[in-house]
């Protein structure tokens, strides 16, 4: 019945509005792990790249750079410049636990501009990147294989509301070159008009 699928269709969406709400909130919140710090930051060490959320993986690598009490630092390189960095942040909370909180961050200048700015603005691909490097984080130190299911509703609304940015994008554009359109048109009839009244 009509009726039936459109309740069906609505409750999906509410599902889906309220997912987004929690992922939002608490997806980002640091994990605490029953490891000591130092095993943390071995496994760490060996992270590789989350799968299939940097686009093309032509000329990209995935690096360590940083590794010390407090954090373990991993950047994205794209033909050998910096693109994004990823931090893990380490808080002992007992001996043999340690909280870890995942965090992103991009250059403000460069080659690729300022990324940072972009990642504050574009909040719904920043938290895709944030996910799955947590997954990726969580899958390690689990020694478990890496959970797509985790991070695709997250990669779905970071590509859907990327989508409506640029439509809005191109909506405002049109408006513009109408507006400069009918602008032109203006003077071109205020032009025309001056010259017949000097004839």
């Amino acid at each position: 019945m009509p009726g039936s699928r459109l309740m069906v269709t609505f409750s999906g969406f509410i599902a889906l509005g309220l997912y987004i709400l929690f992922d939002f909130t608490w997806g980002e919140s640091a994990v605490t792990y029953k490891q000591p710090i130092a095993a943390v930051r071995a496994k760490l060490e060996t992270v590789e790249a989350p799968p299939l959320v940097f686009g093309s993986e032509h000329n990209k690598r995935f690096k360590l750079v940083q590794s010390d009490s407090q954090s373990v630092v991993w950047i994205v390189e794209d033909g050998g410049k910096e693109a994004l960095r990823f931090t893990a942040r380490l808080t002992p909370i007992r001996a043999d636990a340690t909280e870890v909180k995942i965090d992103v961050s991009g250059p403000t200048s460069g080659a690729f501009g300022d990324v940072q700015r972009r990642l504050s603005e574009y909040r719904s691909v920043r938290h895709m990147y944030v996910i799955a490097m947590k997954e990726r984080v969580a899958a390690t130190l689990g020694d478990r294989m890496y959970n797509w299911a985790v991070v695709a509703p997250t990669v779905a609304f970071a590509t859907m509301a990327n989508l409506s940015g640029l439509s809005a994008q191109m909506d405002s554009a049109g408006q513009a070159f109408r507006q400069q359109d009918r602008e032109a048109m203006r003077k071109a009839y205020a032009n025309e008009a001056a010259g017949q009244g000097r004839r």
